[in-house]
């Protein structure tokens, strides 16, 4: 244990300089004793639990989180007393009453186990935060040592929490939703495990055709118009979800893409996950001529194609078209099969589900 606390306390502020991780922390404490297992552990209300660690089996993780983590009782005890202070495992739950438990059979046993220190970290109504140590028998002696020098690191580890707290945990992601937002027709924010968005979101700047698509309740929390999106969405905030990162969906409101990102790694523990949306109304909620404008820029369109795109969205045929612009039928056709080509449509049909924001079809529709 010679020199622990000086080389933890400076991974610490290496760490919040973005110079180490906390993957880095648990390694140290873990090279100090041996045989040990070091983690941090999030404790939701709602039951949700995520595990920070480096070398745990990935079985026994999932075990804790789907079964253990119910049936801790050196958890329930620390909970119970919500000390700042340290304690080795044993002054919580003596040894005798620990080897009686399904959580010492069940979960430390298989894992060579037996004892451990801790500290709690952070204690929010919405869940607890703590750092433990485990370790095997006949390590009561190092335990102790471990659960001093947590205390007088404390200070230093709270104050990580409370920069975790203040900042997104996002890095160099944080400054994303403002630049696409501005370059970009688009509606970006980030969504935190809250349903909340985050500050680094420009949300003054959405604009109006976004907001047909996204709904925020006067509590300040995100939902989506549709409902089959907005249950994605609550799928992808869930702490456990394991499922796809990315997803997409085309909805009457505008077309709708979520990408579940990673904050630094106390942060995602703290905080929980998170998921960008982008919201791209495309050409929903515009008028026909800010279509047709959008589409002679976005398929770079001559001056005719755009005259004749313009007619088929006011519901003219060819043969209208060509009269007012003074011009032969084949003229207009010719011009046609080109705005067909530029936009990737084979149909007057699948030209205006374009135009409408509508996913396109497939192209063996006769044109007419």
């Amino acid at each position: 244990m010679n020199g622990i606390e000086e080389r933890l306390t400076d991974l610490i502020y290496a760490i919040l300089l973005g110079e180490r991780s906390w993957r880095d922390f648990l390694a140290e404490i873990e090279r100090a004793t041996p045989g040990g297992m070091g983690a941090m552990f999030y404790q939701g209300a709602d039951g949700s639990c995520s595990i920070l660690h480096n070398s745990a089996p990935e079985k026994a993780l999932a075990e804790y989180v789907d079964y253990y983590t119910h049936r801790n009782p050196w958890m329930e005890r620390a909970m119970a007393a919500q000390s700042r202070q340290s304690m080795p495992a044993h002054r919580l739950v003596p040894h005798d009453e620990l080897l009686r438990t399904e959580f010492h059979d069940g979960f430390l046993r298989p894992l060579g186990l037996d004892t451990a220190a801790g500290l709690l970290l952070d204690a929010r109504r919405s869940g607890t935060a703590t750092l433990t140590i485990m370790a095997p028998l006949g390590q009561s002696a190092l335990i102790e040592a471990w659960s001093q020098t947590f205390n007088r690191i404390s200070a230093h580890l709270h104050r990580a929490m409370a920069w975790c707290r203040r900042g997104s945990g996002l890095g160099a992601l944080a400054e994303l939703p403002a630049v696409l937002s501005q370059s970009l027709d688009l509606g970006v924010m980030i969504v935190g495990a809250d349903r909340k968005i985050l500050p680094v979101s420009p949300a003054a700047q959405l604009s109006d055709r976004v907001w047909q698509a996204v709904r925020q309740s006067p509590f300040g929390t995100v939902g989506l118009v549709d409902q089959a999106a907005d249950d994605c969405l609550g799928e992808m905030l869930s702490r456990n979800h394991a499922g796809r990162k990315l997803a997409e969906f085309r909805t009457a409101q505008a077309t709708i893409t979520m990408v579940r990102i990673g904050r630094d790694e106390l942060s995602e523990l703290l905080l929980g996950p998170c998921v960008m949306l982008v919201v791209d109304p495309g050409l929903h909620g515009l008028d026909l001529e800010q279509k047709r404008d959008r589409l002679r820029l976005a398929h770079d369109l001559t001056a005719a194609e755009g005259r004749v795109l313009g007619g088929l969205l006011q519901g003219f045929n060819l043969r209208q078209i060509a009269e007012a612009a003074g011009l032969s039928h084949e003229t207009v056709r010719t011009q046609q099969k080109a705005l067909f080509v530029k936009t990737g449509v084979n149909s007057q049909t699948q030209l205006v589900n374009l135009a409408h924001g509508h996913p396109r079809q497939n192209r063996n529709e006769p044109g007419r």
